[in-house]
């Protein structure tokens, strides 16, 4: 019989072909090797040798297995809350229903892959308050903020958490324009200020930040944002870093400013920004006439005149 065969791959294809539910139990408990057991379980259909399974067989894997099958409240209960293997418990707690159990998993359990599991379903707002303020691990905290819409909450989060990635979750879930200005001037890591600087519409703030926020790609958020074409030109004309200059470059319509940065600006990525921006046939004429080609605006000049006059 192909169960006993000594080749475990020969076992796995017998089991596929059993239907024999107490053949299929005695295979998950006996055979010595894991990935037949789980076949074996991953087989088996009766709701009462499964929660035999899940409960008192020797082996991590095979409870897992055996659990994730499970159905009945009553043993998913009992096994997330008396297993002692945390992936078994969390296995368990990811099909259960019952809020009330949740957040008791989610206050009690030690371990905080369990912790993430409960928390991860429970929609109550203050539970998840609760845990979002108080919870040892950040991934636990995240979690809780990530189903939270109390917007009080989402700015303490944001603004006192200690691990940033929390921070940032509760700014991706935060609408008071004040609050994110808030944040978006004082939030000490970069990835967490410049989502807090995509969210808002306030052109003075976008302006005060893309003109003075120490990291530059926070600057070249805001450029993006800004729409003033003073503001654009000040910061094409000024800002120490390339990558902000062409931000406020392609967002220019003044066809004078665009064409003093197509002759001057000291990088050629943001020089070729000026020329691609231009639509004045005239002054990209000069540009494509002139004899001086050191700056690389005369070939980009032409290519644009080119595609203006063939309406590409």
């Amino acid at each position: 019989m192909a169960l006993n065969s000594q080749n475990q791959y020969n076992r796995m294809r017998a089991v596929r072909r059993i239907r024999s539910q107490s053949l299929l139990a005695r295979v998950a408990r006996s055979d010595r090797e894991p990935l037949v057991q789980e076949s074996a379980v991953e087989n088996l259909t009766d709701p009462v040798r499964l929660a035999e399974i899940a409960q008192s067989d020797g082996t991590d894997r095979i409870r897992r297995a055996a659990t994730k099958k499970l159905n009945d409240p009553n043993v998913l209960s009992k096994i997330a809350t008396t297993e002692k293997n945390e992936q078994v418990r969390s296995s368990a707690v990811e099909k259960i229903m019952d809020q009330s159990l949740l957040a008791r998993i989610a206050r009690t359990d030690q371990n905080a892959g369990v912790r993430f599991s409960a928390v991860g379903k429970l929609t109550d707002q203050p539970l998840l308050a609760e845990v979002a303020r108080t919870d040892g691990n950040e991934f636990v905290r995240k979690a809780a903020v990530a189903n939270l819409t109390d917007q009080r909450v989402l700015a303490e989060v944001a603004r006192n958490d200690s691990d940033a990635y929390v921070r940032r979750e509760a700014v991706e879930r935060l609408t008071d324009p004040s609050v994110l200005a808030g944040i978006a001037r004082s939030e000490k890591v970069d990835h967490v200020r410049g989502l807090a600087v995509e969210k808002l519409n306030d052109e003075l703030i976008l302006a005060e930040i893309a003109k003075r926020d120490e990291d530059f790609d926070v600057r070249r958020i805001a450029v993006a944002r800004v729409s003033n074409q003073q503001i654009l030109i000040e910061i094409a004309r000024s800002d120490t870093v390339a990558e902000v200059r062409r931000a406020a470059v392609c967002k220019l319509s003044d066809q004078q400013a665009l064409f003093g940065i197509a002759q001057s600006d000291s990088d050629g990525r943001v020089r070729k920004a000026a020329v691609e921006t231009l639509t004045d046939e005239n002054l990209l004429g000069v540009l494509a006439g002139a004899d001086d080609n050191e700056n690389g605006a005369r070939g980009a000049a032409r290519q644009r005149l080119y595609q203006l006059k063939s309406g590409r």
